[in-house]
């Protein structure tokens, strides 16, 4: 699996050294305690009445410190292995809920961006609005079909690349909600009137824009659909959230594609 295989070789690669290091560290050690013992005349190796107490006391100094330092080693290692998990952790969820193709949060991530857009809109004295948009590509399948797969890849890229560039960064986050053609926008401080300007805008900003096909001089249009609604930071789940969004969705394809449907929960 590409994330596992992406996380071993970055243990692989910052790893080897330290536990490699850390050993010759521990043999270094025992080795110098050995021969010093063992070059030093006024040492004897045998045990017997004659040691006196000074000599006692320095192989018991070896030792201490040759203890002390295999102590420091496992603690060492084991704040190692700690940093270690954390950081393949963080590796590994960055894989997990980013999308290769595109480069933005995947459906894995829309629980956490939900709850996280929440709690801001209500982390204020009065709460602030909050609306979610469900971008489609009308007639998507026709690239992969008249060209290739591919070229419906790189039509994709270059409609996140436009999309990216005509939101909110601090405010709004867009995530791919499917692994086709459905993105969703979380527009944070932005009630459901003014999320249906904001994808009227996005509408009409890609209806305008020259889509390149792969290896060719040829270049194209795409238009999009959007479903808009406004979330009730009251009573919405995000399951709420999404079946409103699909439906509002649904009735802009059915009305003829290429335009937004703003559908709000009925009060």
């Amino acid at each position: 699996m590409k994330t596992k295989n992406k996380a071993s070789e970055w243990v692989k690669k910052n790893y080897t050294w330290f536990f490699s290091g850390l050993g010759v560290f521990i043999l270094t050690l025992i080795t110098s305690a050995i021969i010093a013992i063992v070059n030093n005349d006024s040492i004897s190796i045998y045990w017997n009445e004659q040691i006196a107490l000074t000599r006692l006391l320095g192989i018991v100094s070896i030792l201490s410190i040759l203890l002390i330092s295999i102590l420091f080693s496992i603690i060492w290692t084991r704040y190692k292995l700690r940093t270690l998990k954390t950081e393949v952790s963080s590796l590994i969820a960055k894989d997990t809920f980013i999308d290769d193709l595109v480069e933005i949060p995947n459906i894995k991530a829309l629980d956490h961006k939900y709850l996280e857009a929440v709690n801001l809109a209500k982390d204020q004295p009065t709460y602030t609005p909050l609306t979610l948009m469900l971008l489609d590509i009308d007639n998507f399948k026709k690239f992969n079909d008249e060209y290739n797969y591919d070229t419906g890849n790189y039509i994709l890229q270059q409609f996140i690349k436009l999309m990216k560039s005509n939101i909110r960064g601090v405010d709004d986050s867009i995530i791919r909600y499917q692994n086709g053609d459905e993105f969703l926008v979380i527009a944070n401080k932005t009630t459901g009137r003014n999320g249906e300007k904001f994808a009227e805008r996005l509408r009409k900003i890609t209806e305008e824009e020259n889509f390149k096909i792969l290896d060719t001089e040829k270049i194209d249009s795409i238009t999009i659909s959007i479903g808009v609604t406004e979330v009730d930071l009251e009573d919405d789940s995000l399951q709420s959230c999404k079946k409103r969004l699909e439906n509002a969705l649904k009735t802009a394809k059915e009305k003829g594609k290429n335009r937004i449907c703003l559908l709000n929960k009925e009060t």
